[in-house]
């Protein structure tokens, strides 16, 4: 059984009844899931504001080779998908004065897409939310990178891991720039699902 929870921020949580630890000399503990927001598009925009989301800008699709990859809150409320075709977003966004934009390429050695700038870009979320939590109450606590955006880290109750959630997600937001959001349950699966809620109430923690 789980319920919706309001932070002091105001940010939304899910929670469901924590997991009982194994034993009396060990603490109960949860799982929190961190998951960065439209993670190619927020790194795409480091390099160019053009396609920063705010007021006033043009939805937008990021695209490699003959796949959406990528999709703006905007663009999203459009209908355009991730893993549609270019060309299905394209009809979608240009009558709304919207666009397609590659991912980042090289020529060399032949056209292809250039992971680099989203690796180092992995690189600098994960390192912010391992100091971000060896700077707090968890510090020591397992994290374990799920894949080039996501991650999960396991926080004993005693700790807090709502304020864990939402210490992660103010320090990678103001420190990197990437809008991230955290699902907090006692387990990998209701933690995701918890996330993947926050992310469609546009709050920063599920």
């Amino acid at each position: 059984v789980g319920q919706v929870l309001a932070s002091k921020t105001g940010v939304l949580f899910f929670r469901c009844a924590p997991r009982s630890p194994v034993s009396e000399h060990q603490h109960a503990m949860a799982v929190v899931h961190i998951d960065a927001d439209r993670f190619f598009l927020a790194v795409h925009a480091q390099f160019d504001r053009s396609v920063r989301e705010g007021p006033g800008t043009p939805p937008i699709a990021l695209f490699q080779y003959n796949d959406v990859i990528c999709v703006s809150a905007s663009a999203r409320a459009l209908g355009v998908r991730k893993h549609m075709s270019p060309e299905a977003a394209r009809a979608v966004l240009t009558p709304a004065g919207g666009r397609l934009v590659h991912a980042f390429w090289r020529d060399w050695p032949g056209p292809r897409t250039w992971y680099k700038p989203y690796q180092d870009a992995s690189r600098d979320l994960f390192a912010c939310i391992r100091a971000s939590l060896d700077a707090g109450a968890a510090c020591g606590s397992t994290l374990e990178r799920a894949s080039i955006d996501e991650g999960y880290v396991s926080v004993e109750e005693r700790h807090g891991p709502e304020s864990v959630a939402e210490e992660l997600v103010r320090s990678v937001r103001e420190r990197l720039g990437l809008p991230v959001c955290c699902g907090v349950a006692p387990n990998k699966l209701l933690a995701k699902l918890a996330s993947s809620a926050a992310k469609a109430s546009g709050g920063g923690s599920g």
